[in-house]
């Protein structure tokens, strides 16, 4: 009878937090948007009963700042994500010591200016200037 209250009081010593952050999910996947285009990044957070978490901030921060090729600026307090030239990078939501799985954001110029772009490159193909 001993034994039994000895392993009662200890699991209930070793009883987990639920409430604990575990994870963190992207609502986005990979995306690809046109110059100009913003767009809202969304991240949850989940507790270690496999709930979301609601109110919780999260960091922003973009992954590839120093390879010169990103195409859009990123607010690290909001989420919001900014088109600002072709271009690509990748994204990640951090709190804590967590960090979300990045996502890839690819900044592409819309349509009229890639038509434009590809008859100015045919022209130059041929010798002849726009």
């Amino acid at each position: 009878m001993a034994t039994a209250a000895v392993l009662t009081a200890g699991c209930g010593l070793a009883s987990p937090d639920f409430d604990r952050i575990v994870a963190m999910q992207l609502e986005s996947s990979d995306q690809t948007i046109l110059v100009g285009d913003t767009v809202q990044l969304v991240a949850r957070a989940v507790n270690a009963a496999g709930e979301v978490v609601d109110s919780i901030a999260v960091v922003w921060r973009i992954v590839d700042v120093d390879s010169g090729q990103i195409g859009f600026t990123l607010d690290t307090t909001t989420g919001i994500l900014a088109g600002t030239r072709p271009g690509a990078g990748r994204v990640q939501a951090s709190l804590a010591d967590l960090r979300s799985n990045p996502i890839t954001t690819t900044v592409v110029q819309d349509s009229s200016a890639l038509l434009l772009s590809s008859t100015a490159w045919r022209r130059r193909a041929r010798g002849s200037r726009p």
